[in-house]
């Protein structure tokens, strides 16, 4: 059955380094994980919110055909 990671999220200084290894592991090292929700809202000691670099890493990421429901 397909998987789904509840919630994940970077610093916004760690953002598209993250994303990126996400878009480059999950199809090889976790094939069953077929959604994964961001974690987009500041925190009490940090932000965890998609900003610049970070947002346009996750739309790519959105968009990759391995996340198409086709």
């Amino acid at each position: 059955k397909p998987i789904m990671v509840g919630e994940t999220a970077a610093r916004a200084s760690d953002q598209v380094r993250y994303i990126q290894s996400i878009q480059a592991q999950l199809p090889v090292s976790y094939p069953k994980i077929k959604a994964l929700m961001y974690f987009h809202a500041p925190g009490d000691f940090d932000n965890w919110s998609l900003q610049g670099n970070g947002l346009a890493a996750f739309k790519t990421l959105a968009n990759t055909p391995y996340f198409s429901y086709r």
